[in-house]
């Protein structure tokens, strides 16, 4: 069996986990039916499980999601335009391998958010980097950094995002200078890496928020060539499960009255 020092060496070489499963197994009443190999087999795979869950933690962390959204939680009633077939292959990661593009359109309230999010978080659960950020703090902080001298910082940190994920675009007309900004995140995306775009516009009219067009078609062309669409249809879901949950808690409160 293992000695004292090998599990000693283990928590030198930082693999805590690994060497309190190791001492656990050791301890329990199966210890006797269990071989060196297994005790180690078993106590890798919790080391590895638990630096799995740590590295998952972080990225949910760096990416900052904006919804606890996860891909088996949502809903694909027919009303709301989405194909399941569509979304699990989504879901692989095929279009981050193909450094294209997800756009998502659809009225208020229809869950945009819910679905980029849970794109994001299983971008995350496959070891991919991802950032999320709204469009309007986008261009501020853009402009923050500009002002900070801290411009080319910035434009690091979404860069080292594998996956950008941007929320609420063309929600307010694009200024020049936005637009010049945005075409500067359009290039590097089109070659490094891929993105998620959100927006209550149809695609159609990206073109008019950008005050020049010539900006726009640079932008645009090296947007919505590499790009896959989703077009999201239905009622508004938070008024729906604002319903779902008053209708719950009448239940609840006619159940205690009987």
């Amino acid at each position: 069996m293992l000695s004292k020092q090998t599990l000693e060496k283990m928590t030198t070489l930082r693999l805590h986990t690994m060497a309190q499963s190791c001492q656990r197994l050791l301890e329990s009443p199966e210890s006797s039916r269990l071989t060196a190999e297994g005790i180690v087999g078993l106590s890798v795979d919790a080391e590895y499980t638990e630096r799995q869950n740590k590295r998952l933690k972080q990225l949910l962390k760096k990416a900052s999601l904006a919804d606890n959204a996860c891909m088996e939680d949502i809903e694909y009633s027919s009303e709301r335009g989405l194909d399941k077939m569509t979304m699990a292959r989504l879901a692989e990661g095929i279009y981050i391998r193909e450094q294209n593009h997800i756009l998502v359109t659809g009225k208020t309230g229809c869950g945009k958010t819910f679905v980029i999010c849970a794109l994001g978080q299983m971008a995350c659960r496959r070891n991919i980097p991802v950032y999320y950020i709204r469009v309007p703090k986008l261009l501020i902080d853009m402009n923050i950094a500009k002002q900070e001298g801290t411009y080319s910082k910035f434009l690091t940190l979404l860069r080292k995002a594998t996956l950008l994920i941007l929320d609420d675009w063309g929600l307010i007309p694009f200024t020049e200078e936005a637009g010049r900004d945005l075409l500067e995140i359009a290039e590097e995306r089109y070659r490094n890496g891929s993105m998620i775009i959100a927006s209550q516009l149809p695609v159609a009219n990206w073109y008019d928020v950008f005050p020049d067009p010539t900006i726009a078609d640079a932008c645009l062309d090296r947007i919505l060539h590499k790009s896959y669409r989703i077009e999201m249809k239905g009622g508004n879901m938070r008024i729906k499960k604002s319903s779902i949950r008053d209708e719950k808690e009448n239940l609840l409160v006619v159940s205690k009255e009987l």
